[in-house]
């Protein structure tokens, strides 16, 4: 006879955890459960007793969705990196305190449900598979935004980083730092000025010579 085997849930991570430490988790303000082994494949609703919870790792899971979450009231970091997340669901929930998501290394095409983060500074998207350069247009809605990830992505297929670092820049200017390298602002002036003339000499050298 073939037994069953049941999804491994963050509730039973929970529970583990309580057991084996003897604390209640709703007053931990940082709750790790990276690479948990066995794997957690599920989030559930269980993920709401961490009411105190500032920064919550669940890198290195087969998470594949993420679940209503408001019960996460204090949350201000969020690193889900490495699991097999589709598609981004509930942020509203945590729309008032998210600082940072960190969602590298899953299967993200579309960066939509983004716009209630208006607190967001930090977004990690490194190795997704965002196609689409129109996808990076829906995070002008984070007025907080200064740092972005998205090296690894489709859209860099074909494309130096130089470009897509500008092609960023020109789409989300207030970003001061693109794929982990820092981009000041005399840099990115520069940069724009430097194009511009390059631009000109193009036309000159077409009018000179057509």
């Amino acid at each position: 006879m073939n037994r069953v085997v049941k999804e491994v849930t963050i509730s039973q991570c929970i529970k583990n955890w309580e057991h084996k430490t003897g604390k209640k988790i709703s007053e931990e303000e940082n709750v790790s459960f990276i690479c948990n082994i066995p794997l957690i494949e599920k989030l559930d609703q269980s993920i709401n007793t961490l009411e105190k919870c500032k920064r919550l790792s669940l890198s290195t899971n087969r998470i594949e969705k993420f679940v209503p979450m408001s019960g996460l009231k204090n949350i201000e970091i969020l690193s889900i990196g490495r699991n097999c997340i589709k598609k981004l669901q509930f942020l509203e929930d945590i729309s008032g305190t998210l600082k940072q998501l960190w969602i590298s290394y899953n299967n993200i095409d579309k960066l939509d449900n983004l716009q209630s983060l208006k607190n967001l500074q930090v977004l990690y998207l490194f190795h997704n598979k965002i196609k689409c350069l129109e996808e990076i247009d829906k995070l002008n809605t984070l007025p907080e935004l200064i740092e972005l990830g998205l090296k690894g992505n489709p859209i860099y297929e074909g494309r130096t980083n130089e470009y897509m670092k500008l092609v960023i820049l020109k789409k989300l200017p207030q970003l001061k730092v693109v794929d982990n390298e820092t981009v000041g602002r005399k840099q990115n002036n520069e940069k724009n000025e430097n194009n511009e003339k390059m631009a000109d000499f193009a036309s000159i050298c077409f009018t000179l010579f057509r």
